[in-house]
């Protein structure tokens, strides 16, 4: 990405390899990049590995299961860490 002009098209910038996988792969919605400059999209992406991996939880003990990811993913959207530093 080169300048602001760019943020746009890397926003949208997705892995045509992942057009058909589950939804909770994060290539086939976002820029996996996206992971390596925003600490919100890099928690984004660990909550839906989590939530991936342990789709056959019971629904009983499901909200404890990625407890800690969705915190992460909520304190990095508080603390206004969406975009890039």
């Amino acid at each position: 990405m080169e300048g602001p002009s760019g943020v746009p098209f890397f926003l949208k910038k997705k892995d045509p390899e992942f057009a058909n996988a589950s939804d909770l792969v994060f290539e086939k919605h976002f820029n996996k990049e996206l992971t390596l400059d925003s600490e919100y999209f890099k928690s984004l992406d660990l909550m839906m590995q989590c939530v991936q991996k342990h789709a056959d939880v019971p629904d009983n003990q499901q909200s404890r299961v990625c407890a800690n990811e969705y915190k992460r993913l909520r304190l990095s959207a508080i603390n206004n860490k969406l975009f890039f530093h």
